[in-house]
Order: C-alpha cells, then structure tokens, then sequence
C-alpha cells in the first residue's frame, strides 16, 4: 500500500527564507517509505534563460517567466537539495499564469513532487473558476501510482508510452498517407554528427506515425460509436471551462455510459461474426486466426501482486575491455567501398511484422511501409555509419525484459533474460551479417550447432541414431563435451585470426554489437543500468560468429586428438 503525505503550502513574501526551512525540516520527518506531494501558493516566480536539461527535469519547460525574482532562487535552490521536481511547470501553458491582478499576472502557484516518486500527477489543469472570490486560478488534476511494488530508493524513469497499431498500416490508403506525411518531412544525412541525424530521422518516423496511425486508431469505426465518442470529448471540454458544475459532470458520465455500452455491444458482436465465419476456412487459417484472437482477448492481470526485486541485482557481469579488440583507428581500416545499399531493402522487405519495438518505441513496419525518400535517406545514415565506423549513441541502449520463468518468481534467477534493440542497430547489424556469410565458407558436416535449419530435435536424433549405429555394430565411441568460456568475447580473436578478411571488414565488424547500457522494464518503469563492456546477446551476428569459431576450434581438435583403440 502506498502512503502518501500531503502538504498545503501558502508563502508570503516576508520570512521566506525561515517558511522553506521549516518546510524543510518537516520533509526531513517524513519517512522514506511515504511519498510526497506539495502543492499551493509558493509566492515565488520561478525562471530559467536556455535551461539545462538538468534544470528542465526538475523546473519543466511550461516556465512562465525568463528570470527569477529572489524567491524564486532560493526555491530552486530547495528543490535541488530535497530532490524535488515541480509537476505544474511540466504540465501545459494553462499553468504559465496562475495568479492575475489588475494588469498583473504571475506564476506562483506550484505543486511538488519527490524526483523517483511512485505517485505521478496527471492532466494537471488550471482555470479560471466564475462567482469565486479569488485571484489564483484553481489547479486539479489526477492521480495515478506509476509503481506500487518498488520502494523509494531506485530512480525510475517512465519508459516512453508511444506505441502504434502498425498492424493498420496494412491497409493501402492508410499506408500511402503515412507516406505522403514522411515527404513533407526532409532531413539533412550529410553533415552533423551522426547521433543527432539518426534523433532527426527518428523523430520523423514518430511524428508522422502519430499523425496517422495514432491518430486513426481511437477513431472507432461504426457512426453510433463515432457520435458517442464525438459526445464524450463535448461534456469533457465543457467541465474542463467549469470543473465546479454539476450539469456538465452528469452529462458526462452519462456520455461515458453510453460510450462503453455501444463498445461492449460492437465486440459481442465482432465475437458472434467471428466464431460464424470461421469455419469458412481451411484448417490451417482457422488456427492461425483462432491463435491471433486468443491472443487479442487474453486476460490481463496487471493488479497482480509482483514481488519487488532491486535494481541493482538485474546489473550482472564486470566490466572488461581487454576481452574486446582496441578500436582500431588508421588508414589502413579505411575503404571507399561500401556493400550494396539495394541488400538493405531486401533485409526490410523479409523483416517479420509483429515483432517488439526496442527503447525507442519505432517498430520495423514503420520503416517497412516508409516511403522511397525515407527509405533513401535510411540508407546514406547507414553509409555514412560504415564509412565512419561511427554508430549513433542511441544503438548502444537496448531494452532488457524480464520473462518468468516459473509462476511466482522471487528473484532475478527465475527470470529469462530478453533484449529489444533499436531497428536501426537490426538493420546494419544484418547488413554486415549478409557480408560475413558472403566471405565465409559453408560449414561441413562437423558441426551441428547454431546452423540455420536445424533445431534441437534434430540433433537429438541424430544424435541418438549414430550412437545406436556404432553400439550395435560394436564399435568405440568418444563423446566430449567442449564448454567455451565468454563463448560471445574471446571467440572473436579466433575469427579475427582468419585472413579471409579485410582490416576494414573486421574493424566495422567488432564495433557494431558492443553495447554500454540497459533499461530493464519492470512494471511498466524502467532504469537505466550500464552493462559489462561486451556483445550484446540480441546482435544478429552472434550465431554466425560463434558458428564460425566452434567450426575452427572443432577442426583443430579433431586434427589433434589421435585415437588407438
């Protein structure tokens, strides 16, 4: 249960200095185990010139004036020291004035939260309120609890919220208008670094997916539904002017009523269609389509108890560059030549739909379905990225989810390990991948393990039948089991040993995978953890080169190992 402290504040402009103390040292009585909130009249004009994005953490970008008056430093200041952060500021423009009168109007009403607090304020809104005595404006807004399993102590960040159903891209008029959005949009690939041009092209890709398909996905698709929705918005804006009239709640609620019953009425109805046309398919769609709808309506249980695990036990590992070639720097490890660009919209066009989007919430359709301008200026980026041999920050983050492995985990051990990164790092990732197979001879009949086609099965039986051929024909046989230690760090001087390459092929080929952060998503919020110095498990390559290495190792060890029975 998450408890919560609330104070109302109301600060005149003598004796501030001694109400921030005060207020200061009540803070300092609360226990860590309560959350806080602080909210009222400060009296103090916050302001900021060019802020950092320190300061737009903690004071917000919706600051109503360019310059603080002395109370306002001294707030700032006390907000630094008792990890605060002003909520209102952050909000939106209705709360840039707050206070007015006469021709004089200010922002000095302000409400506070603690930086890693599980209480997160919401639609936070201030307006005028008629036949009330007051020169403030009146503020509300929600409450919400970002994480009731977590206690004070890790600094959790909520993870970003956008996602789209790109599944609606399928369709072609919505398809070519998200096109069409992406060519009103161009951005410069040649110059600047290349962090900053992969941001630009990325946030190109939201924009126009929040301008079409975010957009089209709450606009439901009967007219009864369209018109009750339209009538849920109306009451909405009319009790935002006068939160205090009882008329307009009313009819809001009612409008609500009216909304979900027309929304369950439309499903039962979705339901009955779909169970009657199923079987109108073959077997093989009807388990396909049963599988999709099962997995639309399934149960979700989000008000679970989950067992609260620290953050720090989900870092694992040590740090250990000498595992890892130096980053190789000369002429020699420069080329001109690039692969063919064309190998990127095959990797694309094979690319599977469905799949979960990394830290930055892009998922691989909104690339897929892009335009042929976008498409274009995605691959001078990952030109310029091999020819450079400089890949963007943003790659080097990925998105670690925990999976339990049993019913009721309780700590880190009982949770499977997945990692999400960006679709960029995928793509330039498989298009180096397509050039180490190309200069790679194919893998003999030695090896079984990490070949494309084969699965565990098969080596079971194979497996099994060899044995059970030498057994009865009476014959010896060895089995040794070969385990490779950092099989994903130290195998890389056994490729790098190889003189198939060139030093400019291995230089771009041990920079791309090396990962130096995760944000490990539990419950919704996440934290950003730094990871040992090494290859990221979800990198593409990693099958291939460690097919490649245990294929050499086993060669070597099969001419060494001479048997006299």
């Amino acid at each position: 249960m998450t408890k919560l402290q609330v104070i109302n504040l109301h600060a005149t402009s003598s004796g501030y200095a001694k109400f921030l103390g005060d207020l200061g040292s009540y803070i300092g009585t609360i226990k860590n185990g309560k959350d806080l909130i602080c909210l009222g009249d400060t009296n103090a004009q916050i302001g900021v010139d060019n802020p950092s994005e320190e300061e737009k953490q903690l004071i917000g970008k919706f600051v109503g004036h360019e310059q603080s008056n002395q109370n306002g430093e001294q707030l700032k200041f006390f907000i630094r020291r008792h990890c605060l952060a002003l909520r209102t500021t952050m909000a939106n423009k209705t709360l840039m004035s707050t206070w007015a009168s006469g021709n004089r109007a200010s922002q000095i009403d302000h409400m506070m939260t603690k930086i890693n607090s599980r209480v997160f304020l919401k639609n936070i809104n201030a307006q005028w309120v008629r036949n009330v005595s007051t020169d403030h404006k009146i503020i509300y807004g929600g409450i919400s609890i970002v994480n009731n399993a977590t206690p004070n102590g890790d600094n959790f960040s909520q993870l970003d919220a956008e996602k789209w159903d790109v599944s609606l891209l399928k369709d072609e008029t919505l398809r070519n208008k998200y096109a069409e959005t992406l060519d009103t949009m161009q951005i410069d690939v040649t110059s600047g670094a290349i962090s900053d041009v992969w941001k630009a092209f990325i946030d190109k890709i939201k924009s126009a997916a929040s301008r079409t398909i975010a957009e089209n996905k709450k606009i439901p698709t009967t007219p009864r539904r369209r018109k009750a929705l339209a009538n849920v918005k109306k009451w909405s804006f009319r009790l935002k002017r006068d939160p205090f009239k009882k008329s307009a709640l009313n009819n809001l609620k009612d409008a609500k009523r009216n909304l979900t019953s027309l929304n369950r009425r439309h499903e039962e109805e979705e339901q009955v269609k779909f169970f009657e046309n199923l079987q109108t398919f073959k077997i093989g769609e009807r388990i396909n389509r049963t599988h999709a709808y099962m997995k639309k309506h399934r149960k979700r249980n989000n008000k679970a108890n989950k067992p609260y695990i620290p953050m720090q036990n989900w870092q694992t590992g040590h740090n250990n560059e000498s595992m890892l070639p130096n980053r190789l720097t000369g002429s020699e490890y420069d080329t001109n030549e690039v692969p063919s660009l064309d190998r990127i919209e095959i990797i694309l066009k094979q690319s599977k739909n469905g799949k979960a989007p990394g830290i930055d919430t892009i998922n691989m359709e909104l690339l897929k379905y892009a335009s042929e301008n976008t498409i274009e200026e995605l691959k001078q980026i990952l030109k310029r990225i091999w020819k450079e041999n400089e890949i963007p920050a943003q790659w080097k983050e990925t998105l670690l989810i925990p999976i339990p492995k049993i019913p009721h985990p309780k700590n880190v051990a009982d949770y499977r390990r997945i990692c999400l990164s960006s679709v960029g790092y995928k793509l330039y990732a498989s298009w180096i991948l397509h050039e180490l197979t190309a200069n790679t001879t194919p893998i003999g009949t030695h090896q079984a393990a990490f070949l494309q086609g084969r699965s565990t099965m098969d080596h079971a039986f194979v497996t099994k039948r060899v044995l059970e051929e030498r057994w009865n024909a009476g014959d010896d046989t060895i089995l040794m089991a070969l385990d490779i230690s950092k099989a994903f760090d130290k195998l890389l001087n056994v490729l790098k040993s190889s003189s198939r390459f060139d030093s400019f092929f291995f230089v771009r080929l041990f920079h791309v995978p090396v990962l130096v952060s995760a944000s490990v998503s539990v419950v919704g919020s996440s934290a950003a953890l730094p990871l040992p110095t090494g290859y990221g498990r979800q990198c593409p390559e990693n099958a291939e080169i460690v097919t490649i290495s245990v294929g050499k190792i086993v060669r070597k060890i099969a001419g060494l190992v001479v048997c006299d029975f």
